[in-house]
Parts: C-alpha cells; sequence; structure tokens
C-alpha cells in the first residue's frame, strides 16, 4: 500500500486511530517509532473532501470515502477507540477471506499480534478449514458478503438467448451443487462479472450482470442430465437460486438478518427469475409455433374445408401418344393463332395432345401460369372452349351444362329461395341469378355465421365496373382470390361481359355467365386445381 492510516500497519496500538503518509515518513527512523496525527472527526471530513476532489490525495490520508457506519446517529468512526481484529489487524495487512485460510503461525508471527490474539485467530482458521469439505480447501471464492447493494443500470434483453451447450457425459450426482463461480469463469461473459465483483470496494452486482448470470446458470440447469432438459425437478431450480445468493450475498433479500432467494425461484408459486428464463427457452425450442389467437381487427379462424382435386380420374391413367409426334403439334399450336382455317386443327391438334399434356401437368407444368405459356391457345380462343374440350375429353359420359342445370335445377333454385324467403336478384342473366341463389342455399356456406358472404361470393365471381383495369386485378389480388374465378364488367343488374381469371391471365368468355362459368368449372379439372376455400359443396353440386 502507498499509504497507512496509522503509524504502521503492524501496532495494533494504534492501527486506524493516527493520520499518517508514508510518503512524508523521515529518512531513517524505523516506521512503528513515529507518531501520527490523531484522527478526528474534522480532519475525517476534510480528507473526504480532498479525495473527492481529486484521486491523488487519497494516499495522504488513506480515506476514500465516507463510510456507512456515519449515517448511525451516535457513532462515528474517527471517534470510535474500539479495536476489531479483522478490520485493524487483517484488512491493514490485505489479508481477505481468500489468504485468512492460507495463513499458517510463521505468518501470523509477522503480524506483531500479542500472544492471545495469535492464538484466538490460529483456533479460528483451524475451525474454519475443518469445517469445509476436503475438495474446497484448494478451492476459494475469494467472494466476502457484504450488505445488499444493487446498482441499477438500464436493463438488457431478457429474452436474449445464450448458446446452449449439452455436455457429453451427464452428472452422475443425485443431489446437485452448483458451484457458481466455476460456471460463470467457464464463459467469458460470467468470467468478466466475477472479476468486476471482486475488484470492487463494495459488493453489488448491476442489473444487466444479474440477468446474464441468471442466463448462464439456468442454461447449465438445463443440460446437467447430458441432454436439454427445460423441465428440470424444482428442488435443482430451488438449489441454483440458493447458490446463487451464497455466491454473491448481495442479490439476496435480508429480513430479520435471514437471507434468502425466493425472488429467484418460489417454490411455493412456482415463479422467479429461473422460471422466467425456463420459459423463455420453452418458447425457443418449441418445435412448432404457438398458434395466435385472432385479435379484434383481425379475421376469425375458421376450420379450413377439405378441398378434393378432380374426382373420378385415374392418378396414373395410362395414355397412348407418340412424344415427338405431340412435341410438332404443340410447337405448331404456339406459332398458329385461333381464326380460319387454323380453328379446326387447333381443336384436332388439342384432342390430339391431350395424353401428352396430362403427362406434362402432372409432372413438370404444376402451375396454371406455366400450363397457359405452353399451350396459349387456351387464352384465345373461342371464348375459353378449350377448357370444356379438355373437360371432354376426361370424362366421356359428362352430360351437357344446359340441359343439365338450366332445364332441370334453375327455376328449382328459384322456386326454392322464394320458399324461403331468401332475396333473389334481379338480374337479367337467369343463369347468373340461380347461381348466386344457390350460394346462398348451399347448407356449408349457411353454417359460416362469421365469414363476410361477400369473401365468399368473391371467390366465385367479382364485379367490376366498366372502365377497371383488369391487369391490375389479376397483379394485385387480394389473398382470398388465388384459385381461379368469374370477373364480370358491371354491376348485378347490368352486366356486360364474363372474364375467368386464372393466375394472372385473364380469359375473355363474351357476355353469357353460363359460358363463364362452365369454362370456370372444367378449369379445375383440367388444370388440375383444388376447388376454393368454403365452395367446395357448391361446385359439388354440379
Amino acid at each position: 500500500m502507498e499509504s497507512k492510516t496509522c503509524i504502521s500497519t503492524l501496532s495494533a496500538e494504534d492501527l486506524r486511530l493516527h493520520l499518517l503518509s508514508t510518503n512524508k515518513l523521515p529518512a531513517g527512523i524505523p516506521e512503528k517509532l513515529l507518531v501520527g496525527i490523531l484522527r478526528t472527526k474534522e480532519n475525517y471530513n476534510a480528507a473526504i473532501e480532498e479525495a473527492k476532489i481529486s484521486k491523488d490525495n487519497i494516499p495522504l490520508s488513506g480515506v476514500q470515502f465516507d463510510s456507512p457506519l456515519n449515517q448511525c446517529r451516535y457513532l462515528h468512526v474517527a471517534e470510535h477507540t474500539v479495536l476489531d481484529c479483522m478490520h485493524d489487524f487483517l484488512e491493514a495487512a490485505d489479508i481477505d477471506g481468500q489468504c485468512l485460510l492460507c495463513l499458517d503461525e510463521a505468518n501470523v508471527e509477522v503480524l506483531q499480534l500479542t500472544l492471545g490474539h495469535k492464538m484466538k485467530l490460529l483456533s479460528f482458521i483451524k475451525t474454519i478449514k475443518s469445517q469445509q469439505p476436503q475438495e474446497q480447501e484448494k478451492e476459494s471464492t475469494g467472494i466476502v458478503a457484504c450488505d445488499p447493494t444493487i446498482e441499477y443500470e438500464p436493463i438488457v434483453n431478457e429474452n436474449q438467448i445464450l448458446d446452449i451447450i449439452v455436455t457429453d457425459q451427464p452428472s452422475n450426482n443425485n443431489v446437485i451443487d452448483f458451484n457458481v463461480i466455476d460456471i460463470l469463469n467457464a464463459t467469458d461473459e460470467g468470467k468478466v462479472i466475477v472479476q468486476n465483483y471482486l475488484e470492487r470496494l463494495e459488493a453489488f452486482i448491476t442489473e444487466k450482470e444479474r440477468i446474464t448470470i441468471v442466463q448462464i446458470l439456468v442454461n447449465r440447469l438445463v443440460t446437467l442430465t447430458g441432454k436439454l432438459d427445460l423441465f428440470p425437478p424444482t428442488e435443482k431450480r430451488k438449489n441454483l437460486g440458493e447458490a446463487i445468493v451464497a455466491a454473491f450475498p448481495c442479490l439476496g433479500i435480508n429480513v430479520d438478518g435471514k437471507v434468502f432467494s425466493c425472488h429467484f425461484y418460489n417454490q411455493t408459486t412456482g415463479s422467479g427469475f429461473i422460471e422466467t428464463r425456463l420459459k423463455r427457452l420453452r418458447e425457443v425450442h418449441r418445435e412448432e409455433p404457438r398458434r395466435k389467437r385472432p385479435t379484434q381487427d383481425s379475421s376469425p379462424i375458421q376450420k379450413k374445408p377439405r378441398v378434393t382435386k378432380r374426382p373420378h380420374v385415374k392418378k396414373n391413367a395410362d395414355y397412348i401418344f407418340n412424344e415427338a409426334e405431340c412435341q410438332f403439334k404443340v410447337e405448331w399450336l404456339k406459332s398458329h393463332p385461333p381464326g380460319g382455317d387454323n380453328d379446326t386443327v387447333i381443336i384436332e391438334y388439342s384432342k390430339a395432345t391431350f395424353g401428352y399434356r396430362q403427362k406434362e401437368i402432372k409432372q413438370t407444368l404444376t402451375e396454371p401460369g406455366l400450363i397457359m405459356k405452353e399451350y396459349p391457345r387456351f387464352k384465345d380462343f373461342q371464348n375459353g372452349s378449350l377448357f370444356q374440350v379438355e373437360f371432354q375429353l376426361l370424362y366421356p359420359d359428362a352430360k351437357n351444362f344446359e340441359k343439365v342445370f338450366k332445364e332441370k335445377f334453375l327455376f328449382k333454385i328459384l322456386a326454392l329461395a322464394n320458399k324461403k324467403n331468401i332475396d333473389i336478384p334481379d338480374c337479367p342473366d337467369e343463369c347468373l341469378k340461380a347461381v348466386f341463389v344457390l350460394l346462398k342455399l348451399t347448407p356449408s356456406i349457411v353454417k359460416l355465421r362469421k365469414v363476410n358472404f361477400r369473401l365468399i361470393t368473391e371467390r366465385l365471381i367479382v364485379f367490376l365496373k366498366d372502365n377497371a383495369d383488369l391487369i391490375q386485378l389479376s397483379e394485385t389480388r387480394d389473398p382470398h382470390l388465388k384459385q381461379p374465378f368469374i370477373c364480370c364488367m358491371g354491376t348485378m343488374e347490368t352486366p356486360t361481359n364474363f372474364w375467368i381469371v386464372i393466375d394472372r391471365d385473364i380469359i375473355l368468355c363474351g357476355n353469357d355467365f353460363a359460358t363463364a362459368f362452365v369454362n370456370l368449372f372444367c378449369s379445375f379439372y383440367a388444370f388440375n386445381l383444388n376447388f376454393p376455400q368454403y365452395l367446395e359443396s357448391f361446385y359439388g353440386f354440379f
């Protein structure tokens, strides 16, 4: 030490009672023969003020800051003349808890204590050593318990995830003894915390350090068995909390002289810092993300109806075709637009390449956009009639839509709507009117109380103004319009033209809703697509 707060660190009679700097010791005079200035309350307070001005003044007096004991009403350290063995003898000689257990009789002799003090000190050291396990005699934490004082700094993110390393071999100990200091020293972050703690004049742990300590030790707790165990026994959680407070007493809760660790883990309520960290780890390592509850602003979560692909079609149907010949005809279909004599050849070549096309749809052309890029005549040939040709090739026994629906079911649907007092829209197209009413009569749709009916009808048909941009609709359509649907220019009362929108392609179907609806219905089967959500039973009617 550069300065002494007494005549000599080895003189028991004058320890702490005098003020003398070793920088001013006269040369040639033994240190223990000098008489220093008696320390008083006035020069003690003056030394505190000088230490605040400059740290260079500390060696002149040995005083760094005001003692917490001075907060007592009837006590001041400068006026207290009773000597304390631990403070006045050992601390003055730089002997802390770690060095104390290393003292032997020769070391104690150097302290120049009286015979009684020397024998008591040696007996105390022997008693402490005998009470410690043999393994812990070689270890030392170097931590001196002090009054709990926590310095609050900006809180770091408690959700931060440190790397969890699972040891290859599980622990063989049934009762886990957490050596907190060793566990912290095994990590870079923990080593810094322990080092900073030991270097402080007052014992305290910052909030940021406390969070890091819990993260490191809980990571150790969940890997004790040799594998990741995010639900360790409550006894181990309690033991870990007690071990943390034992290593860092300033983190405990002191009540009537007893130190508690229930804020780290409360076995009764199952809460605390340790449990909070375990819950966070469980969230991170959850195999499936937790399903979020719908908010008031979001759409209610509905059970997704089971969708079906094309029924009654053999998945591994064997089509006989000449691949080279089909490739030639496909290239011809690409390069010859409809019109004139080409129309007959287009129908002929479309039928001739049916098997080759179905094989490509199953293997490579898995999206509608890819199919229509390879077979562009689906988009521009006679108002989309190639969809009906494809459907007839798939289902040769299928009946004509106009004969079945228009002649047999159309008026019956409207009559049933009148019977059930369902509003029938005013529409000049009888087929459009009947299909729209059929949506309202479909039992599976009637049960969807919490789903907006407009969102259901738009999966079938969307009405646009006469000057609307169809290309923009196909490119920026809403999420519920992923599957093919009909687009009508006009309103229900005054429909003009109909298109079907498949992927990003728009196919003109004329001014007849029946043609557009048949093309839409056939497209699901021709391109092997699923029906839209909520409309499976509706399409099943046909």
